[in-house]
């Protein structure tokens, strides 16, 4: 939906492991989703914009708000959906005219006709030429001034200037002839010749057994990078734990992959090194395949001097920078071995979105996170830090209408160590905060909810400014079960007396009240009165 008058055609394959039955019923199931889908999406884009609408001040949100309403203006065509035998050449050269004919489909790509002008077919030619001439290097890279050099020597091409050249590039990186990534300030100087190049970088990290890969590298790519054997084992134990690969791994497997396909020459152009990221990392991280995470705990000894009113970046050595991989995290064995299972006197805190926790929402979380946190453990949708040896366990939960994160950590045994407690969480909750920004019209709440078990209310949090506690009442009073609880088990509260307060203890001593009339009780008990007289003897 981000895309305006996109058209995806869904294909199903391995349709040699299914019966026709099986596959017509499988194709119907996914058309439903996929349309069940899309009205969810239009659903909560529709709330997105009307959270935004209702905000006190909407005025200061007029660009997210016609972000928003191109996106909910945006057209989506979903074709029909294509079983594939992929087992079978002609089921996938019959793949491959069916998308042809969807192309030249005037109806379904009404700009497919379109009148260029001549000097983009010239363009377009030269490029393919320099991309095919035995002086280019495979990988195809070339530095955009040395292509309109190229470019300018042909006769046909000789008053051709940057500007123009830009524009026709744009164009030939919409249909995939070359890819130039002008949106990337690292990259915009460089065009992609042969874009198939990328697509074998990438495989490197995203692909099949890439446990075995770290393990097959050799020895001598090992020494190069400073690394043992050891080194070695610790990067295929984090990343079946934890999904993630440190720099030295990513360069070891990508030196490893360069190295056997004779391209040495480019090996830090594209990984770069520890103060600067080459061109793959760039990509890897603009496209979110991989998320860094540094650890930022440590003080920086090389750190610059901050003088106020000047502009103060941070070095990028400042901790050892690590690589999240999300779509490899579907491990929560160790996070759940970790952590022990929830306790009911757990202090329990629930982040609340609406209409839902954005897509990448939760990983960002982790992202940031363990960037502060140096000891931690994360799976898909949970993740476990540590600090100062207290745990703190995160969860997301996104089913509709009940989207949320939760935040638990142990109830401190002493009063002291509500303090450290609390700012743990209010740490994470800031983040939260923080993150939420990116996403215009969403709407975030906090709550605790009540301690007492089956009870469905919650204590709402009010606007937390960082500046002051949370509430000054000693006692709260939930307004459904009518248990008593101590603040600090709910809201960000450290009590002040040596001593933690004791909620009032209800009293079991039945009360009476009898009058003339009978009795009346109060408790657990009753009693009866038959005859009672109200004269004085």
């Amino acid at each position: 939906m981000r895309v305006p008058n996109s058209v995806v055609l869904p294909v199903g394959t391995h349709i040699d492991c299914c019966n026709g039955k099986e596959v017509e019923e499988k194709k119907r199931d996914i058309m439903t989703k996929i349309q069940a889908m899309l009205e969810e999406r239009k659903t909560n884009l529709a709330h997105l914009v009307a959270n935004l609408e209702d905000s006190e001040e909407s005025e200061f949100y007029m660009d997210q708000w016609d972000r928003l309403k191109e996106m909910e203006n945006s057209t989506l065509t979903i074709l029909n959906l294509m079983p594939v035998n992929c087992t079978d050449y002609q089921d996938i050269k019959k793949l491959e005219t069916t998308i042809l004919e969807h192309v030249k489909n005037e109806e379904i790509f009404p700009n497919i006709i379109q009148m260029l002008p001549p000097v983009y077919k010239k363009v377009e030619a030269a490029i393919v030429d320099i991309a095919q001439s035995e002086d280019t290097p495979e990988h195809g890279m070339m530095d955009l001034s040395i292509l309109l050099s190229e470019l300018s020597r042909r006769d046909h091409l000789a008053k051709l200037d940057r500007e123009l050249l830009q524009d026709i590039l744009r164009y030939l990186h919409r249909i995939g002839l070359i890819l130039w990534y002008e949106e990337i300030k690292q990259l915009e100087g460089t065009v992609f010749l042969r874009p198939a190049f990328l697509i074998t970088m990438f495989k490197t990290l995203i692909r099949y057994g890439l446990v075995q890969q770290l393990e097959n590298i050799s020895v001598d790519i090992l020494v190069g990078e400073h690394a043992t054997i050891r080194d070695q084992a610790s990067w295929v134990w984090m990343f079946k734990s934890k999904a993630m690969l440190c720099q030295a791994a990513m360069r070891a497997l990508l030196k490893h992959q360069l190295y056997s396909e004779s391209m040495k020459d480019i090996f830090e152009e594209m990984v770069g090194h520890k103060s600067q990221k080459g061109k793959l990392f760039i990509l890897l991280q603009h496209f979110e395949i991989c998320l860094e995470v540094r650890n930022m705990e440590e003080l920086n000894p090389g750190a610059r001097e901050f003088v106020p009113g000047k502009p103060w970046e941070g070095l990028l050595d400042c901790g050892a920078a690590h690589y999240l991989f999300p779509t490899y995290l579907n491990r929560s064995e160790e996070v759940s071995e970790m952590w022990g299972g929830d306790h009911p006197e757990d202090l329990q805190v629930r982040t609340y979105f609406s209409p839902e926790i954005p897509e990448g929402f939760f990983q960002r979380l982790m992202v940031k996170a363990c960037s502060f946190y140096s000891a931690h453990w994360v799976a898909k949708v949970t993740c476990l830090l540590i600090c100062s040896g207290k745990p703190l366990l995160i969860k997301e939960n996104n089913q509709k209408a009940y989207s949320y994160i939760e935040l638990r950590c142990r109830k401190p045994g002493k009063i002291t160590e509500f303090q450290l407690a609390w700012d743990f969480i209010m740490a994470i909750i800031s983040i939260i905060q923080k993150l939420s920004e990116d996403w215009p019209g969403l709407h975030m709440s906090v709550k605790a909810p009540c301690r007492t078990n089956g009870c469905p209310a919650e204590f709402v949090w009010p606007d937390v400014d960082g500046k002051s506690t949370v509430t000054k009442e000693e006692i709260k009073t939930c307004g459904l079960c009518g248990h008593l609880f101590q603040t600090e088990l709910l809201l960000p509260k450290v009590p002040n007396e040596r001593e933690m307060p004791q909620p009032p203890a209800r009293s079991s001593a039945p009360h009476y009240y009898v009058t003339s009339y009978g009795t009346t009780t109060f408790g657990p008990s009753s009693i009866n009165v038959n005859r009672q007289s109200i004269l004085d003897n």
